[in-house]
């Protein structure tokens, strides 16, 4: 519980200081050299996607995937979206974050996986929702991954494992 509250608290530290100097920085042309100094490997995009976590659950859990995606790039272009626009027949569906991967070495053969983090007590109007959702998800060729808060909060590198081992799961099942 130390290392969520630790990682909680530094993502905190993060957004402080990045909303503080970014006018001043911004005026001076430098953002991005303020930024390799203050926040070390976090990047501008980084930090614009975590300020789209709705949630403090969304924070950690993102923080934990793009830990858990460094190591991937060398042979998966992979591109990880909190807040997702998808649009299915029509309808649009806001997830919490939405991955699309490929292998390098196969560009053409792309996975989509929708993971949706669950923070709260579900309703049974609220799972009938989700359901739904995920199905129409799953119908259209996304992968869905849910994890409930207490799942995150325990172990949020797990979870971002977890869904990294999705990935590459599903593009070796695209390989056959």
């Amino acid at each position: 519980m130390n290392l969520t509250n630790n990682l909680l608290e530094t993502t905190r530290e993060f957004e402080k200081q990045f909303e503080d100097i970014l006018p001043s920085v911004e005026r001076a042309g430098r953002v991005q050299d303020v930024l390799d100094i203050i926040l070390g490997r976090f990047t501008l995009r980084k930090l614009q996607n975590l300020s789209k976590c709705e949630s403090p659950i969304e924070k950690l859990m993102c923080l934990c995937l793009w830990e858990q995606m460094e190591p991937l790039k060398s042979n998966y272009v992979i591109h990880l979206l909190p807040q997702w626009e998808v649009q299915i027949e029509g309808r649009e569906y806001r997830v919490d974050f939405f991955i699309e991967a490929w292998a390098k070495c196969s560009p053409h053969k792309v996975v989509k996986v929708v993971i949706e983090c669950d923070g709260h007590e579900r309703t049974p109007e609220q799972a009938k929702l989700n359901k739904g959702r995920d199905r129409a998800f799953t119908e259209k060729g996304y992968h869905v991954l849910r994890y409930t808060g207490k799942e995150i909060t325990a172990d949020p590198f797990r979870c971002a494992q977890d869904v990294f081992a999705t990935v590459r799961k599903l593009l070796r099942a695209n390989d056959d």
